[in-house]
């Protein structure tokens, strides 16, 4: 049997419903792949977060292991008169968005920080390096301590501030790392955000 000859076999063993059948299953052979190489699984990623929520209670101290960080609480901050969140004003303190839920309740906590540059004052500029599951604690006055896991870093690529991704409602205990730097015409500017998932209280 020459090359044609097969080629005109084939053509009149494959149906429309047969092509239809392998189509749909290339298709929904790349959606599993998909969700595979997406899931806990593929990634290593054994984290079970939290399925609870703490009652109020203010933050007083941020550690972060991985960076070595143990940072203080000020007092909490709102709106600054630019309409924007105000900014701790001692460099090596964090501050946590009144406006928001407390660290460890339901929904969003924002913690405001600035982000160093050099040997400045402030969070490491190694933040940026943060990993999904890297963990951040965060005691609160009750005594607990909060620890949160990350599941993303965003870094300011001069889009504008993210404010929904920040202050969205959600349905989990979540907290929002914001940092600012000084901006060299004065003022600040935003510059990443780490997104973290409560896991654990002790």
């Amino acid at each position: 049997m020459n090359y044609q000859n097969l080629v005109s076999l084939v053509k009149r063993e494959i149906t429309a419903p047969m092509l239809v059948a392998f189509c749909g299953g290339l298709i929904i052979g790349g959606v599993l792949v998909n969700l595979y190489l997406n899931s806990p699984a593929a990634n290593g990623d054994d984290t079970h977060f939290a399925d609870f929520s703490l009652t109020r209670s203010l933050p007083t101290a941020l550690s972060i292991p991985k960076l070595d960080v143990d940072l203080q609480f000020t007092e909490p901050v709102g709106i600054g008169h630019d309409d924007q969140i105000a900014v701790p004003t001692e460099k090596n303190r964090v501050a946590w968005y009144q406006n928001s839920p407390t660290p460890g309740e339901n929904g969003p906590a924002v913690v405001i920080a600035h982000l160093a540059r050099g040997n400045g004052e402030g969070l490491p500029a190694g933040l940026v390096k943060l990993r999904a599951n890297d963990i951040i604690e965060i005691r609160r006055q009750d005594s607990h301590i909060a620890t949160f896991a990350v599941t993303r870093v965003k870094q300011n690529r001069h889009s504008g501030f993210p404010t929904e991704a920040i202050y969205q409602d959600r349905d989990y205990a979540g907290l929002r790392l914001v940092t600012w730097t000084e901006a060299p015409g004065g003022g600040y500017k935003h510059e990443l955000v780490v997104y973290a998932r409560l896991v654990s209280v002790r």
